[in-house]
């Protein structure tokens, strides 16, 4: 299991403005990231498992009834409700 832990890319994030990247000299002041994502709809790298982009946005159609987060299928939320039209 360590050997497929150390396969995982490296992934830094940008103190300054947010940006994450998996090169080092592509951020003016990097520090490692722990656990990034990619989006699925928009393709570009997070390390903020919340990420909303405006592909995603037209996309919505729950809302969590606890929390009021918003998503695009009723599995990614504890206590989804259809968001009405």
């Amino acid at each position: 299991m360590a050997e497929e832990e150390s396969k995982k890319p490296e992934m830094f994030t940008c103190k300054n403005c947010g940006s994450v990247s998996g090169m080092k000299g592509h951020l003016c002041d990097p520090k490692p990231v722990k656990e990034a994502f990619v989006c699925s709809y928009c393709g570009r790298s997070t390390s903020n498992a919340r990420h909303v982009c405006s592909p995603m946005k037209v996309e919505f159609k729950y809302v969590c009834d606890n929390c009021g987060r918003v998503a695009v299928s009723e599995d990614m939320l504890c206590a989804p409700v259809d968001i009405e039209s």
